[in-house]
């Protein structure tokens, strides 16, 4: 079952530099517009899980997993979206572990436009009847601990509203999306107990490890 919320709140006042603070009203939740557990039906747009991509830093141990989500936007209008710079992302596996976007790597979170305490940055607007994709990577410090293949995520997701007679915008609508048994492609995880026997590693890990390297150097 799909599991629909719309979460109200206010943001501080001038806490963004680029970002007025507005009440968030409360967004019904109806039926999503697609098959599936891996689809969040927001109303004005339809956010897709299209691919999970597991991949290993087998020297810290460290476990991968990187969410890529497709926004199609279903209404008549525009849908600028925004992700909340250290926002409450949660991931979990079916074994109870917990993954987290790492704060100190913003290269972790792609495509999507992000809210922090100086401003917005990108841009994130879909246009009508079209989408655009974006993606999360999550991770976790493995150890000696069971390593799953089936996942729940959560995300925060806001919309960006232009404060009519200025170079300014304001949340409209705070969004978390919610998506359920969520399976990564097959051989390219680890066995159960944790050990590494598969030998492959998911689509973009070099590309992962060399954004690392360069965030450290």
């Amino acid at each position: 079952m799909i599991r629909i919320r719309a979460i109200a709140t206010r943001l501080p006042a001038l806490a963004l530099a680029t970002l007025f603070a507005v009440a968030i009203p409360d967004v019904p939740a109806h039926a999503a517009d697609c098959a599936g557990v891996s689809c969040f039906d927001a109303g004005p747009f339809v956010a897709e899980v299209i691919s999970l991509n597991p991949s290993w830093d087998r020297a810290h141990r460290t476990h991968f997993v990187r969410l890529n989500v497709r926004f199609r936007n279903t209404g008549s209008e525009p849908v600028s979206l925004a992700f909340p710079w250290r926002g409450a992302a949660t991931m979990t596996d079916n074994y109870g572990n917990t993954y987290s976007i790492d704060w100190r790597y913003p290269e972790r979170i792609v495509g999507i436009a992000v809210i922090s305490r100086s401003g917005v940055k990108g841009n994130f607007t879909i246009a009508p009847g079209s989408s655009r994709t974006a993606s999360w990577i999550f991770s976790r410090s493995v150890a000696s601990t069971p390593v799953g293949n089936v996942f729940a995520a959560d995300l925060p997701v806001e919309d960006l509203q232009p404060i009519p007679g200025q170079q300014k915008v304001r949340v409209g609508n705070q969004y978390s999306l919610d998506f359920q048994q969520l399976r990564s492609k097959p051989g390219l995880l680890g066995t159960a107990d944790g050990h590494d026997r598969s030998g492959q590693v998911a689509d973009g890990v070099g590309l992962l490890l060399h954004a690392l390297s360069k965030h450290r150097n």
